[in-house]
């Protein structure tokens, strides 16, 4: 059991170091993580069930990647059309609604898109309204977080749910119930960064908690659905009908995809072929009824997915090799025995450290993924909520990847900010991810 549980430890340690101590990409760190499972296979004599594994996990890897396109696709054809730069010139300089930019449009952004999308989009506006750089930075690092599970339409969820075995719509929703109670203190804490008037902060943040009922009824949906309908009430508040619709016109595109997605969702069709298949149909669709049939989103998508999607295949290849040979049963063994149920506690945490080494939700859940579902099974715990507090903590502990801290930072032209962002959202990462840990404890002690 040591030597797995050793090879397990390893497992997770490498990908770490490669992404973050030596700052190399996450497809090489995957690479590197697969070479080295081969050679334990290898060492244990049983290089044949390794291959098998490794098939097994690539495949997962596959259909996950094919959401990635299909959202990276749809993003492409949204610029392409114009749609962003009309929204960006409409909000720009909108101070009364920079703190719904900043947590619920920016919220919706990461629901429908992600991979660094909302930092990059939502900080220059937040930008021109006055706000410092560093702090319109922070507000929209801070203020995505909630968000980031469901990223992509549910890529996060969809690849921690896919390589545990659990029901993804379930592990969905159980994420955005729990996930809640930290949108609301996110409320606050960028209220705070962008001195808005307490009242508002208070009322935005009780509305918060409508994601409830929306992470039940839609599971993977949850980011961009609560997202656009409480940004659409904060716009309602501040500028009327005439102006809200006007803005959210401009959003017709993703609120057609989000319907469709929802639709097909409450008929029962769901998972990620039907989602990836709905995703891209819709994009071509919207693509071709505007009469622009140029190649440019699709050759956009392919070279900003090629990289994400390679690393997602053999990071879940991995994952599906370190599970079934046993590697994570013995680490969470291991970690059962000397710990015993205290680790739960500690999930969260776990899941924002693996964030902020690895710089992606999706790669944190990834690398836990096998870990905390035998974790469970070995303590008799709910796998289901053990694996969302994963999900919630590694969403949180996005606001600290760097990569996104950079994305930020360059679109208003400050590329010397980076370092104070970081420091300011370390900070404020203990108070956001409070929630989750305690939420772990009155699960555990229940």
């Amino acid at each position: 059991m040591l030597g797995k549980a050793i090879h397990g430890l390893l497992v997770i340690a490498i990908p770490l170091v490669i992404i973050s101590g030596l700052k190399r990409s996450a497809m090489l760190a995957a690479a590197i993580t697969v070479g080295y499972l081969f050679l334990a296979f290898y060492i244990l004599g049983k290089l044949n069930d390794a291959l098998l594994f490794w098939l097994q996990g690539a495949y997962i890897g596959f259909l996950i990647s094919l959401i990635v396109f299909a959202s990276i696709y749809f993003y492409n054809v949204y610029r392409f059309l114009g749609y962003e730069t009309k929204i960006a010139e409409i909000l720009r300089g909108q101070k009364e609604i920079q703190l719904s930019l900043a947590t619920f449009f920016a919220g919706f952004i990461e629901g429908v898109s992600g991979f660094g999308i909302p930092p990059a989009v939502v900080a220059p506006l937040i930008y021109s309204t006055g706000t410092p750089a560093v702090l319109a930075v922070c507000s929209v690092m801070i203020g995505h977080t909630w968000a980031v599970p469901f990223a992509s339409m549910g890529v996060p969820t969809a690849v921690l749910a896919r390589l545990s075995e659990v029901d993804t719509f379930i592990l969905s929703s159980t994420t955005g119930i729990y996930m809640s109670f930290s949108l609301a203190i996110i409320v606050i804490v960028v209220s705070r960064i962008l001195s808005m008037p307490f009242t508002t902060a208070i009322l935005y943040s009780l509305l918060s908690f409508l994601i409830y009922p929306i992470a039940v009824l839609l599971g993977p949906l949850t980011g961009s659905v609560t997202g656009i309908i409480l940004f659409a009430i904060s716009l309602f508040k501040t500028f009327g009908i005439r102006k809200s619709l006007n803005i959210l016109s401009k959003l017709k595109p993703y609120l057609l995809l989000t319907t469709i997605l929802m639709t097909s969702s409450l008929f029962g069709l769901r998972g990620l072929k039907v989602s990836a298949f709905l995703i891209a149909l819709t994009g071509i669709f919207v693509q071709f009824s505007s009469r622009n049939k140029g190649i440019v989103p699709f050759r956009n998508a392919i070279k900003m997915a090629w990289k994400p999607s390679l690393a997602i295949i053999l990071f879940a290849s991995a994952a599906e090799m370190a599970g079934k040979g046993g590697f994570m049963y013995s680490l969470a063994r291991m970690v059962s025995l000397i710990l015993g149920k205290y680790y739960l506690f500690a999930v969260p945490v776990v899941g924002a450290v693996g964030a902020y080494f690895t710089g992606s939700n999706t790669t944190s859940n990834i690398v836990f993924a096998k870990l905390q579902e035998s974790y469970a099974n070995l303590i008799g715990y709910d796998e289901i909520s053990l694996l969302a507090l994963q999900n919630t903590g590694g969403g949180i502990g996005s606001m600290t990847s760097p990569s996104k801290i950079a994305v930020g930072s360059s679109t208003i032209g400050e590329n010397n900010i980076e370092s104070e962002v970081l420091r300011k959202v370390i900070r404020m990462l203990p108070v956001v991810i409070l929630p989750q840990i305690l939420t772990a404890i009155v699960l555990g002690v229940l």
